[in-house]
């Protein structure tokens, strides 16, 4: 959506916006923290257009829907366990 992220350091999602640089990432439990990237991103234009141009250029560099197909085709063709199947 072209928007810098705020993601809480749980699941996969910090792992998404370190590779991409496309948001802040807090503590699930420190809502002070939370408040804080609020306000950073909010206070400065350059900072949020800088993480909103990675996040878009992330997108299509690794999350389309061919991109992640082209992906998931490579790890199967790849895996040994499949290889013998089909041969």
């Amino acid at each position: 959506m072209g928007l810098p992220a705020i993601v809480t350091d749980v699941g996969g999602m910090a792992e998404v916006v370190r590779l991409a640089q496309a948001g802040l990432i807090v503590s699930v439990t420190d809502p002070a923290e939370m408040t804080a990237a609020i306000l950073r991103l909010a206070s400065s234009n350059q900072e949020c257009a800088q993480i909103s141009t990675n996040a878009k250029d992330a997108f299509h560099s690794y999350f389309t829907l061919q991109t992640m197909v082209d992906t998931y085709m490579d790890l199967y063709r790849s895996s040994p366990r499949l290889r013998a199947l089909s041969h």
